[in-house]
């Protein structure tokens, strides 16, 4: 007798929890994507109404972006041997490089105008 009651109750208990992990699942997402969703809708604009969460960055106020690309110009030195010879044949390549280049964006005082404008 006291097995069939422990089945009984283990069953109990875990179709408990499933019906609750269930009803979890369904409400969760909606809860939070509206949470997502109030929240959003304040922040999603940089303005004077928000500046305090994303204008004073803590250290030097300036903001520079800098960019260093690396190009390279590689050529095939045996274009006409490597179609002609079949596979047999070796690709030789030409690199000249690297070619620097340099890019620097400073945003110095910036500044919002009562028309949303920069």
């Amino acid at each position: 007798m006291m097995r069939k009651g422990c089945w009984i109750a283990g069953i109990a208990i875990t179709a408990v929890l499933g019906l609750a992990c269930i009803i979890l699942a369904a409400v969760l997402p909606g809860v939070i994507h509206n949470k997502i969703k109030e929240k959003a809708a304040d922040q999603a604009i940089l303005g004077t109404s928000n500046e305090d969460s994303w204008a004073h960055i803590p250290g030097k106020m300036d903001v520079v972006v800098k960019r260093d690309y690396y190009l390279y110009d590689i050529s095939m030195k045996n274009p006409m041997d490597l179609f002609s010879a079949g596979n047999d044949a070796k690709i030789e390549v030409n690199r000249i490089g690297p070619f620097s280049y340099f890019e620097r964006e400073d945003d110095l005082n910036i500044a919002f105008s009562d028309d949303k404008e920069k």
